[in-house]
């Protein structure tokens, strides 16, 4: 599965995220906790990442223009497994105005 693709403008702020299903979580397992990474510097995490059932999700801010940048979500499971997979539990964010 190809990572997603979020464009956006220097001024924009919304929330961005992935979603977990099986086979990535098996029945019963939940998501415990996430953390967030973002390279290179520029772009701005606002808040603490958020857990919604399978769901993990941050708000974003800020950016230069004409600069990629990489949203990393390491999440941790109630199982004790840890994704974090730069391929699988990223987001590549383009500013393009």
């Amino acid at each position: 599965m190809p990572r997603p693709i979020v464009t956006k403008s220097v001024s924009d702020r919304f929330e961005i995220g992935l979603q977990y299903q099986a086979p990535d979580l098996e029945a019963g397992e939940t998501i415990t906790d996430v953390e967030v990474t973002i390279g290179p510097a520029g772009l701005t995490a606002e808040g603490a990442p958020v857990i919604d059932g399978n769901m993990v999700s941050q708000v974003i801010s800020g950016g230069v223009i004409k600069k990629n940048y990489t949203v990393l979500f390491k999440v941790t499971t109630s199982a004790g497994f840890i994704y974090s997979n730069p391929k699988k539990e990223s987001i590549l964010v383009k500013v393009i105005f």
